[in-house]
């Protein structure tokens, strides 16, 4: 990807986290160029038609040898969106300049722009990942959807409030939302060849990686994006106790031995609220929903990985 007289496209996002929209285009012009690269780069536009958005990227990224989405996790997901719908054959890396910069992490990347870009362009290791689909909503995603309390708290902290908190807006909407988790709430999910559960609930993940640092989740540590499986986990809301051990399982890995949570590995799985619950696909509010059907793409999209890749989801060799 980076002898010379290869070409690298440079999505950046010029709003995302708190570095000026300069420091940002000088540090990926610099790193690409230092490995003799050239660097097409167009930025994104707030006011500018999706559709229209991304066939200019994929028409761009079609002569180009990767394409790095610089800016926070919604870039990288737009990207992604602009790969597979287009048909792109072309590896897509993260450069995480955005507030929580979870798909840099959870694809073992540092969390240093800087670093990040190193190692991609010097590694060059791009693997084939598993992407998540909702039919009805005709959305992709890469690392999670969840519906309910964690949706909620996605909902709660905008970006105003992420370039001035960080991360621990993400908390502030938690407590403010803490109540809503105890609602009276059943959650159902039906996977592959009638598995499923149904219990009393107001939050479920659907993960497609397991280790969400920057949350404290370890949705189960083994979770490999590449198995052509999703693993959904409820936290029931019975009481406190509930709340407080269905915490603790998730920040250990152990939702699987947790009388507080419900597991259900399948590649497909539909979702059913008794009541609508808010939706986030990979930390973006997909509004109020009663019901949603989510399918796993099997290895659809290649993405450029860090050195830790393998420990974060290590149960298979690499692709």
């Amino acid at each position: 990807m980076t002898r010379p007289g290869r070409s690298v496209l440079v999505v950046l996002n010029p709003v995302s986290g708190t570095r000026s929209a300069e420091d940002k285009r000088s540090l990926v012009r610099n790193a690409v160029g230092e490995v003799g690269a050239s660097c097409h780069l167009v930025e994104t536009e707030p006011d500018a038609d999706p559709e229209t958005e991304r066939a200019h990227w994929a028409e761009a990224g079609a002569r180009c040898d990767a394409i790095l989405a610089a800016g926070g996790d919604g870039t990288l997901l737009a990207v992604v969106e602009a790969v597979l719908r287009h048909g792109l054959d072309v590896p897509v890396g993260h450069v995480p300049f955005g507030t929580a910069n979870v798909a840099a992490r959870s694809f073992g990347l540092p969390a240093d722009p800087a670093d990040a870009l190193a190692q991609m362009l010097d590694r060059r290791d791009a693997r084939a990942i598993d992407v998540g689909y909702a039919p009805s909503l005709d959305r992709h995603f890469l690392l999670m959807a969840a519906a309910g309390f964690p949706a909620e708290i996605v909902r709660d902290a905008p970006r105003e409030a992420k370039d001035r908190l960080g991360p621990l807006a993400y908390a502030w909407a938690g407590v403010r939302n803490l109540g809503h988790f105890f609602r009276r709430q059943h959650i159902a999910a039906r996977g592959d060849h009638g598995t499923g559960f149904r219990v009393p609930s107001t939050a479920v993940f659907v993960a497609n990686v397991g280790s969400i640092r920057e949350f404290g989740l370890e949705i189960g540590r083994l979770i490999d994006p590449r198995d052509g499986k999703f693993t959904t986990v409820a936290l029931r809301n019975r009481s406190v106790g509930d709340l407080v051990a269905a915490s603790g399982a998730l920040a250990t890995g152990s939702e699987k031995d947790s009388a507080a949570t419900e597991v259900l590995e399948s590649a497909n799985v539909e979702l059913v609220f008794s009541r609508a619950l808010e939706v986030q696909l990979d930390g973006e509010s997909v509004g109020r929903h009663r019901r949603l059907a989510l399918e796993t793409k099997a290895r659809a999209c290649r993405l450029l990985v860090g050195e830790e890749f393998d420990e974060v989801a290590p149960t298979q060799d690499a692709a």
